[in-house]
């Protein structure tokens, strides 16, 4: 799990997913990227958010956001700084293993700048 000062808070996630932002889309999940206002910390902030259409089971979805935290944490070294992201899951997403969720939010990031 990412530190909750790395992880978008509820009052940020309400102004943040109405602002215009750059969504990008991959067939297992799609990510919106705004960049922060200059009054927020340096670092990139991350959320993730798994709706009740892709699994019934709340600990499915639990499970899934777990491993989405865990993805970025292994890879935050390697991304860019005053960046909001949600990440929005797909239902296909329930068939990839960990590694490859790991790698597909890896090319996504690369795709809209926010990792190198």
């Amino acid at each position: 799990m990412l530190p909750k000062n790395k992880r978008v808070s509820r009052k940020t996630f309400a102004i943040v997913s109405r602002l215009k932002g750059k969504t990008f889309y991959s067939p297992f999940l799609s990510v919106k990227v705004t960049a922060k206002e200059k009054n927020y910390r340096q670092h990139s902030i991350f959320s993730f958010v798994v709706s009740g259409k892709v699994s019934k089971k709340a600990t499915v979805r639990n499970l899934l956001r777990r491993r989405g935290y865990a993805s970025i944490r292994a890879i935050a070294e390697n991304t860019r700084q005053g960046f909001v992201c949600i990440f929005y899951f797909k239902k296909p997403i329930l068939s990839l293993s960990y590694k490859k969720l790991q790698e597909e939010i890896h090319n996504i990031l690369k795709k809209s700048g926010v990792a190198y």
